[in-house]
């Protein structure tokens, strides 16, 4: 369990993120990006939240009387099992930057165009798992409220 659980932290003057794997690796409690204060949340899940080869034979086993939600919320699970552990709601990023919230899909489209890894999480219907640091996801709020992406 040791190395499947870490810390996470968070900047709440820059939005930045990060997540460690031991309590000897804590940083200061400084923000690299723009030297705020960090909170620190934890022990926490600190690996993938999901097995894809489980998710995919769950997906698989549900009996065709399943409800639409079910298979939804299998096929997130399938999907974000290769991001990262953490997500950004959009509807808190764009308000933190005074932008309007775009569309779940653009972002994630603008994202990936971008080379980020990135995919919708079954725990927030705003929610956004990527790769991309929160400067890099705050350019492309940016973009697509200027419409220039």
């Amino acid at each position: 369990w040791g190395r499947d659980l870490g810390w996470a932290l968070y900047c709440r003057r820059c939005m930045w993120r990060g997540l460690v794997n031991s309590a000897e690796s804590l940083p200061e409690r400084t923000c690299p990006a723009c030297g705020g204060d960090l909170s620190v949340s934890g022990p926490v899940w600190a690996r993938g939240m999901v097995e894809e080869a489980i998710v995919e034979r769950v997906g698989e086993e549900l009996p065709s009387s399943a409800s639409q939600d079910s298979r939804r919320i299998s096929e997130l699970l399938r999907l974000e099992a290769d991001l990262p552990p953490l997500y950004y709601n959009l509807d808190r990023v764009a308000s933190f930057a005074g932008l309007p919230t775009p569309a779940v899909e653009a972002v994630l489209k603008e994202l990936r165009r971008r080379g980020f890894a990135a995919g919708r999480t079954h725990a927030d219907p705003k929610g956004v798992k990527t790769d991309a640091e929160i400067g890099e996801l705050l350019e492309v709020l940016r973009d697509l409220s200027r419409g220039t992406r």
